[in-house]
């Protein structure tokens, strides 16, 4: 399957070389391009150059030359990895909450919060966004920027774009916008390191989004979420505010049933936190039995969605999920993931003597949480 080989790719340059200027095989302005799925590995490379030579002026020589040195076992791990990402069976928030957060990384947090503090509070004046959310959105993602990327981003890109092709599409884009920002950098793409998704830095940004939400943090003219902790604290909170963070409002509630009302509120149970289903006012769940904690009062006209959470051995919990909830699941679409934001922010909050909502359960369950 897998046929990027120093030889083939040198046939393919001899190709790109002595072609003329329009791919007269797949030309621009045909109405029916071959399906990606139909064509091989080396004819999508072919296209993908000559497509980054018209659009961006790259070189293409210079594009085969850097795409002769990626290395067959190294993007098949990649292409492999992508594979073993897709989550299985049914979903736990307690096991999924006890495998991203615990004692080690909720201190931390705090530290991180502390040597970092000029720069959080600074983020948050001026995009909203509270900072302990940002803290958390890190430390999940690349433990406060001290994990080791294990993929070469050129070869993780390359293989979600021509062989694991779920989403080629949207990967060849992102293989796209990772060859500007190197260029424009005058970095060489070959040294990049990242996830198995090509994601990077210290929030783990894909390349597009570098270009539409990073900031240069300590304005030194240069926008580096790999090394700069005051470009990465910055571009993350960017990231939220672009998505319609709203200051002041919660992100998910945990709340209780009145058993006496079951079939009232049975039928305010959303399937989706974001995708589908109604939203409804919080008094109308009150009114149907959903009981807020009285340590947190809640807006009767602000609305949200009540969630049942699977929480293991057929048990669940219920949730009312609010706006700011989706706009972090724009940063990872997974609920598990933007619950367990939600529950790191509020420990380091509580930890650094904020003042939050973030995490609204008992003082008790915290305490159990860290055990």
């Amino acid at each position: 399957m897998f046929i990027v080989r120093k030889i083939l790719l040198l046939l393919t340059f001899t190709l790109i070389v002595f072609a003329t200027s329009d791919c007269t095989k797949y030309p621009n302005n045909s109405k029916e391009k071959p399906k990606e799925d139909a064509q091989s590995e080396s004819d999508q490379l072919l296209v993908f150059i000559d497509e980054m030579h018209k659009k961006h002026g790259f070189d293409k020589k210079y594009l085969a030359s850097i795409f002769a040195d990626v290395s067959k076992e190294r993007v098949e791990k990649a292409s492999n990895a992508s594979i073993r990402a897709i989550p299985k069976g049914r979903f736990n928030w307690y096991a999924y909450r006890n495998n991203m957060v615990n004692d080690r990384r909720t201190s931390q947090g705090v530290e991180y919060f502390k040597k970092n503090k000029d720069t959080l509070i600074a983020a948050e004046k001026r995009f909203g966004v509270p900072s302990y959310i940002v803290v958390s959105i890190l430390g999940i993602e690349t433990n406060y920027g001290t994990v080791k990327m294990r993929y070469n981003a050129l070869e993780a890109l390359y293989a979600l774009s021509f062989i694991e092709t779920r989403r080629s599409s949207y990967f060849k884009k992102e293989l796209e916008s990772f060859l500007i920002l190197a260029k424009k950098y005058n970095q060489d793409p070959t040294l990049f390191r990242s996830s198995y998704a090509g994601a990077l830095g210290i929030p783990q940004f894909m390349p597009s989004n570098i270009s539409r939400y990073g900031i240069d943090g300590d304005r030194d003219g240069y926008i580096d979420i790999i090394n700069n902790h005051e470009d990465a604290i910055f571009s993350t909170a960017n990231y939220l505010s672009s998505y319609g963070w709203k200051k002041g409002q919660p992100i998910i509630e945990k709340v209780t049933i009145n058993s006496a009302k079951s079939k009232r509120y049975s039928k305010y149970i959303s399937k989706s936190a974001c995708k589908s289903g109604k939203k409804y006012s919080v008094s109308k769940l009150k009114n149907a039995g959903v009981n807020f904690s009285k340590n947190t009062p809640i807006d009767n006209n602000l609305k949200g969605k009540l969630l049942k959470v699977g929480i293991g051995n057929d048990k669940f919990e219920y949730y009312v999920a609010f706006d700011n909830l989706c706009v972090i699941m724009r940063y990872n679409n997974s609920l598990g993931y933007s619950m367990a934001v939600n529950y790191l922010g509020g420990q380091v909050a509580q930890d650094v003597k904020f003042n939050t909502r973030a995490f609204t359960g008992s003082e008790t369950e915290i305490k159990q949480s860290k055990k």
